[in-house]
């Protein structure tokens, strides 16, 4: 396992832990998730293939952040709410293709391209 992985598996849980907890939205645990996130699309990029287990967390971060909203009243629930605007432009960052990758892709539905960038 990555560096990076584990640490996006120590800030989320830290994070979703005070709000399943009812304890409120923590900003020290919300920084160190999006500062995991940011470092993991730095180890990220150019990777063909991505680890399992970090993407099993990105996938689950979202509509778990977002059903928290429904449990706390004004103004926290609206700072979660922003929060899964970020969390999920940070999240699709991790995994963008790259230039490469996009040209490929728009040739492919274009007809023009029969071969792999990685190759």
């Amino acid at each position: 396992m990555s560096a990076e992985v584990d640490r996006l598996l120590v800030t989320w849980d830290r994070f979703t832990v005070a709000l399943r907890m009812n304890e409120g939205f923590n900003g020290t645990a919300y920084a160190e998730l999006r500062s995991a996130l940011t470092d993991l699309t730095a180890a990220w990029q150019g990777m063909d293939a991505l680890p399992r287990l970090g993407v099993n967390v990105l996938v689950d971060i979202v509509p778990t952040v977002d059903a928290m909203t429904m449990s706390y009243p004004a103004p926290t629930s609206s700072k979660i709410g922003e929060a899964v605007f970020e969390l999920q432009e940070l999240i699709a960052e991790c995994v963008a293709l790259s230039e490469q990758d996009v040209e490929y892709v728009e040739n492919l539905s274009d007809g023009s391209s029969d071969s792999d960038p990685s190759a």
